[in-house]
């Protein structure tokens, strides 16, 4: 496989993951089924921000190492549309209750956009411009080989706070503090989660490398480790939730080796006759993941004024997905440039 050959699959994978994301947020199958509701916001759903990380990684830290001069072209790409998605719904959040405390509204805004992210899914792109800038000051120093262990540290710490914060986190000395503080959800947006995902893409990019030429042999074995690693991912969370050991399953051990599995896969299999249905998924996918929330509140609003009960949670989430997959598929017909911009 070529360096220019584009790997679709990443591309499938990602429009699959924006879908998971609307499930999160619209908490789809709990109004058929509170144990069905669970297993996918504990289990499935997990993949989907991890993986956008990593694959966001990988490609950003590839170009790095050929000495490419990326930074600056996707740091503006990232900033442009982060706020124009942070203006699209600082608008409705305006329209739901800034209009009703403007001075509450204004500070709000500011720091959410600055701090926190501007929205409770944007904080995705507020982490990942953090995640370039960091890793771009470390290449500039030439002292990259570090990144790795300092992505683990940030990795162990993460877990100790989400998946073993019962059972380790709550009793180490500091680290508790930092775990029960009301701004720890930030530190664990960047760097515990983002950071160390986005590093794990320059873990595959080394481990990729030496994997590039590999035989039908040693692919069957990344076949065999994938589902070994999905096993091993499933029991460790079926442990934390049966013996509570934390509080909840979104940073896990076994959800690192699972992410670096999946994108191992994708790589082998790259479908390179799909160029542009893959191409198309990509547009799609930022539209659903970046447009999804403005829908749901809209809906919910719209609702909620003619006094008419909120639609049940699975057929939202199927709105949802249709109306921006159809969207996002017209924006990718229009291919405008200013449209271009919001994805």
């Amino acid at each position: 496989m070529t360096n220019k050959t584009r790997i679709c699959s990443i591309d499938f994978f990602r429009y699959f993951c924006s879908i998971i994301v609307i499930g999160i947020h619209t908490s789809v199958l709990n109004d058929i089924s509170s144990v069905a509701g669970e297993v996918f916001l504990d289990v499935f759903s997990r993949i989907a921000v991890p993986f956008f990380f990593a694959v966001s990684g990988y490609f950003y830290i590839q170009k790095l190492e050929h000495n490419k001069k990326v930074f600056k072209n996707y740091f503006i790409r990232l900033i442009v549309t982060y706020s124009a998605w942070s203006i699209v719904y600082f608008i409705l959040d305006f329209i739901t209750w800034g209009h009703i405390n403007l001075k509450g509204f204004v500070t709000n805004c500011l720091y959410s956009y600055f701090i926190i992210g501007s929205h409770y899914h944007l904080w995705f792109l507020h982490s990942l411009i953090l995640c370039i800038c960091l890793v771009t000051v470390f290449y500039k120093l030439h002292i990259q080989k570090i990144l790795v262990p300092i992505s683990l540290v940030t990795f162990t710490i993460g877990c100790l706070g989400s998946a073993y914060y019962n059972v380790i986190g709550k009793s180490i000395p500091f680290l508790n503090s930092i775990f029960d503080s009301s701004f720890y959800v930030q530190i664990k947006h960047f760097p515990l989660f983002s950071l160390s995902f986005f590093v794990c893409g320059y873990v595959i990019y080394r481990m990729h490398k030496k994997f590039e030429k590999a035989t039908n042999k040693k692919i069957n074995k990344i076949v065999i480790l994938s589902v070994f690693s999905a096993i091993i991912w499933l029991s460790e969370i079926i442990l934390i939730k049966n013996k509570n050991l934390g509080r909840d399953t979104t940073i896990t051990i076994g959800l690192y080796f699972l992410i670096i599995s999946i994108i191992f896969i994708l790589l082998k299999y790259p479908m390179p006759k799909a160029n542009k249905a893959s191409k198309a998924c990509l547009t799609i996918a930022n539209f659903v993941y970046f447009s999804h929330p403005f829908f749901i509140e809209t809906i919910n609003l719209f609702f909620e004024k003619l006094y008419i009960e909120r639609i049940p949670e699975t057929l939202m989430f199927l709105i949802i997905t249709l109306i921006t997959t159809i969207i996002g598929v017209l924006i990718f017909k229009a291919d405008n440039r200013h449209l271009n911009r919001l994805i």
